[in-house]
């Protein structure tokens, strides 16, 4: 990341651009659930909510910057190259800070959201907290130490790109490292607090479903670090993989960050929306001629008895009761946007 932006014999200038207009549409998407949720719950947005808009619009600029590299170095006038070349390497410079930031914006925003829902255990609080300030330090240092060796103002000394490889190749491990340890820490934080909370087993096991979503973000930052090795080689083909897996996994952790809202956002709206039920009813349909007529009666009779399955917990509990007089999942702990209270 911190070479020139790559060329193209991983991804062409267009297929680069494809794909991060992909992966930011799809994380622009889950955040404004996120926000949505967010407000029509509190009427405000916390620390957590921002942070995650910040984060998407850093992911933009840091594919902004990438392309625009591409086209500038697709470009080159070889009569004249260095007012290009020096370009080039502004460019450069700037998306390592833009690398380092959209690393920590998309990780922060889980971390602060732990926080707001866990807080009252006060050793998650300290941890949390702990590992926000102590990447962001570690971040900003790694990326001020490659910019630095990148400055364009050494452009003309020897072997300066291959410093400035080598250095922004250094720099990304080392925040990659960071990204990895911060995914791994959100994965298992809440889990001893969530599996001492005074629920149902079936509600512990779905709430901690919906947060341990961030095995993803864990498996995309493993392979990001991964990819960051290989770029130490100095073949931009390798520099190249390393800046996109970076998107994507950032791309994934925002997404990820945004799971308990999403699942506020299906268990209270979607489920309720006619297209659900229709589409519910169709599928029970099929099922039920598929499996024969000795299941069909089962199913209606559980029906006849007012016994429905509410597709609003993670494992379809039967209720007693009309779907009407349900109520959504969770609600004993105000997951959405709440504080949880001490057991």
């Amino acid at each position: 990341m911190a070479s020139p932006p790559p060329s193209h014999k991983w991804l062409s200038p267009d297929q680069f651009l494809a794909l991060g207009i992909c992966l930011v549409s799809v994380a622009a998407i889950f955040v404004t659930v996120r926000v949505t949720i967010g407000l029509k719950k509190t009427g405000r947005l916390y620390a957590d909510d921002c942070l995650s808009i910040i984060g998407v619009l850093a992911i933009a600029a840091n594919i902004a910057l990438n392309y625009e590299g591409v086209i500038v170095g697709s470009n080159l006038d070889l009569q004249n190259p260095l007012p290009q070349l020096r370009l080039l390497y502004q460019l450069g410079e700037a998306d390592i800070f833009a690398f380092g930031s959209v690393t920590w914006l998309s990780k922060a925003p889980i971390l602060l959201l732990l926080i707001r829902l866990f807080g009252v255990k006060i050793w998650l609080r300290i941890i949390a907290y702990v590992a926000l300030v102590v990447s962001g330090l570690i971040v900003l240092g790694a990326t001020s130490y490659s910019a630095a060796l990148c400055d364009p103002k050494g452009l003309g000394g020897i072997d300066f790109s291959a410093q400035c490889a080598l250095a922004g190749a250094r720099g990304s491990i080392i925040v990659g490292f960071v990204g990895l340890i911060l995914d791994l820490t959100i994965f298992v934080l809440p889990l001893p607090v969530i599996f001492r909370l005074n629920l149902p087993f079936n509600k512990k096991l779905g709430l901690a479903v919906v947060f341990m979503s961030g095995i993803f973000a864990i498996i995309a930052s493993a392979a990001g670090v991964y990819f960051k090795f290989r770029a130490l080689s100095g073949e931009l083909v390798d520099q190249e993989a390393s800046g996109t897996m970076t998107i994507v996994e950032c791309s994934i952790t925002l997404v990820a960050g945004c799971a308990p809202a999403t699942y506020t956002f299906w268990s209270s709206v979607v489920v309720n929306t006619s297209l659900y039920a229709r589409s519910r009813s169709m599928l029970t349909k099929l099922i039920s001629t598929r499996t024969g007529s000795g299941e069909s009666k089962a199913s209606r009779s559980r029906n006849n008895s007012h016994e429905v399955y509410d597709g609003t917990y993670p494992t379809y509990i039967r209720m007693n009761t009309p779907r009407k007089q349900t109520s959504t999942n969770f609600h004993e702990i105000q997951l959405d946007q709440t504080t949880i209270t001490r057991p």
